[in-house]
């Protein structure tokens, strides 16, 4: 059977709350610390820790000294230790070891610290690469969609698109296959850069002959 809890003061004894309540009408300057023990008198401790099933209420503001956290495994309280709480209620730690991204996804990891991006892990692009190439891009072709998520099974995320030829192109990017961003002009010798964008697929518009030459990752 659980012990039964209630609250000693630091002298151990018992402290009755509606009584305290009544007969101190500023508890402020009458304070004392308050020790949450069991019915044995042991304060609630790592070796004694106080268990709750649902939920525990506390009415008004609680002052937190210090506060246990796991440093390495979670399973093993002798692997805790102590850290601080700021006055918002931050728990503040030191990260003592670096941190690894399972980076299971497509391009760099994002690492953020405080809602900031701080540094960016490589990672490694899952696929294949997969290129479009026109020499002669005439009007009778365009408007030309290029399936980037068919030809690679995913989203690109990477590559460049240069115009070979002496006339401009309208080049558009859409990362659903349905809704396209702007018309985007890439003139003779120009590169657009692909780093980082999200492209399901890539539409291009004649203005004047020309051609072009596309790799995605």
């Amino acid at each position: 059977m659980a012990s039964e809890r209630v609250l000693r003061d630091s002298d151990g004894a018992t402290i009755d709350l509606l009584q305290e309540e009544s007969e101190h009408a500023d508890t402020t300057a009458r304070a004392k610390r308050v020790i949450l023990t069991d019915s044995d008198g042991t304060a609630f401790s790592s070796s004694n820790p106080l268990n709750v099933d649902t939920e525990l209420t506390l009415d008004g503001n609680v002052i937190i000294d210090n506060v246990s956290v796991f440093a390495t495994d979670i399973s093993d309280s002798s692997t805790t230790s102590f850290g601080l709480v700021d006055a918002s209620g931050h728990l503040q730690s030191d990260v003592l070891n670096i941190v690894t991204v399972d980076a299971t996804g497509q391009g760099d990891v994002p690492i953020t610290l405080d809602g900031e991006d701080v540094t960016t892990i490589p990672g490694p692009i899952q696929g294949r690469t997969f290129k479009y190439e026109d020499t002669n891009f005439q009007t009778g072709e365009s408007p030309i969609t290029l399936d980037v998520n068919t030809d690679l099974g995913r989203n690109g995320v990477d590559g460049y698109i240069i115009n070979d030829g002496s006339g401009n192109i309208l080049i558009e990017f859409s990362n659903n296959g349905t809704n396209y961003g702007s018309q985007h002009t890439i003139q003779k010798g120009e590169v657009i850069d692909l780093e980082n964008l999200d492209i399901d697929s890539i539409r291009l518009t004649w203005v004047a002959d020309s051609g072009y030459r596309i790799l995605v990752v």
